[in-house]
């Protein structure tokens, strides 16, 4: 009698779950429309998903717009007041005091219209997240919301899955896991559509 050491075997059931899942969520707040994606649907990198009412984000414009034109005009004044004092006090018909005032006073504007530039070109920024499209190659696994319904930043509206990177999750016991090293290959086993068992070779990752 010769003593040997025979492999164990195991049987566990799993999951079959994406490692590539994302929950899409606009970035502004608004009503939902052009979501014509269905669960079950693939959709290509870039795809648009859906998009969201920009009103909110054009009436921000429409203000940053009359905020920058206010700080033009306060700019205009405040750069013919400091030319008018800088030559007369270069010609020492106004105190050194009332040029920097005015002086001051011009970069006070030039600042105030600087910002109002900047918060000019943030909200025109923002148009670009009116419209969502999808991040990869992916399939649609739920819809969160219709068309018409309201959403919020972080809102999740489409949840989608990368059908090419795949993972089975299980459940093992002390004794088989003491058995499994990381990298180690195993067979995972599947029912095909016509009731078919497949088999493909996995590794263990974790």
């Amino acid at each position: 009698i010769e003593s040997v050491q025979l492999p164990v075997y195991a049987v566990l059931p799993g999951t079959v779950v994406s490692t590539d899942r994302v929950e899409v969520a606009s970035r502004l707040s608004g009503y939902v429309h052009n979501l014509e994606v269905h669960e079950g649907q693939s959709v290509k990198e870039g795809q648009l998903l859906f998009a969201v009412d920009p009103t909110d984000v054009k009436a921000q414009i429409q203000q940053a717009m009359a905020g920058l034109d206010k700080a033009n005009a306060s700019l205009a004044d405040a750069r013919q007041n400091y030319e008018r004092y800088k030559n007369l006090y270069q010609q020492q018909s106004a105190t050194r005091q009332q040029y920097e005032e005015y002086e001051k006073g011009y970069k006070v504007a030039l600042g105030s219209y600087q910002a109002a530039e900047a918060a000019l070109d943030t909200a025109r920024s923002q148009l670009k997240y009116a419209e969502v499209r999808a991040p990869f190659d992916a399939l649609v696994v739920s819809k969160l919301v219709d068309n018409g319904q309201l959403t919020a930043p972080g809102n999740p509206v489409l949840t989608l899955e990368n059908p090419h990177h795949l993972q089975v999750q299980v459940q093992a016991d002390d004794q088989a896991f003491a058995c499994l090293k990381l990298g180690q290959e195993v067979p995972v086993e599947f029912e095909g559509p016509n009731f078919e068992i497949h088999t493909l070779t996995g590794s263990v990752e974790r």
